[in-house]
Order: structure tokens, then C-alpha cells, then sequence
């Protein structure tokens, strides 16, 4: 005689962080905006920056130059000073 096993299947659900962005205050997607802003200052330096645009407008080669998704050298090109 077989025993049968009866086994229980969990699913989980994991949403994605971008989820989330709809449910926070207003201070804390401030908070998000200086902590990207400084992300990004500190990872592209400026003076680097600057010298890699006077040859070349291709983001995507910068971006790699830097290690840092386009996205966030847009941002720093952005606020350049």
C-alpha cells in the first residue's frame, strides 16, 4: 500500500522596488532624488565629465566609461554647475 504525500506549493509574490514609488510621501521620494543626486556626484567627477563631453555626446559610451546606468549621467549632466 502507498502512502501518498500531499504537499503544500507556496507561491510567493515579490513585487519589484519600483512598485513601491506610488506609496511614498513626498519626502521620501525627496529624500530618493538627493540621495541619487549625490550618488551620482560622487561616482561621475565633474572634471572628468566635462573632458569626456567636449569628445563625444554618445551617453551610453559615457555612461559605461563611468560604470553607471544612463539614467543617472543624464542627472548629473543636468545639474552641471
Amino acid at each position: 500500500m502507498k502512502s501518498s504525500t500531499s504537499q503544500t506549493s507556496r507561491n510567493f509574490h515579490i513585487e519589484p522596488w519600483f512598485a513601491q514609488l506610488g506609496s511614498q510621501s513626498s519626502q521620501d521620494r525627496q529624500e530618493d532624488l538627493e540621495a541619487d543626486y549625490f550618488a551620482a556626484c560622487l561616482l561621475i567627477g565633474e572634471y572628468r565629465l566635462r573632458e569626456l563631453l567636449s569628445i563625444t555626446r554618445e551617453l551610453p559610451l559615457i555612461a559605461d566609461y563611468f560604470g553607471v546606468p544612463v539614467e543617472l549621467l543624464e542627472m548629473r549632466i543636468r545639474y552641471l554647475s
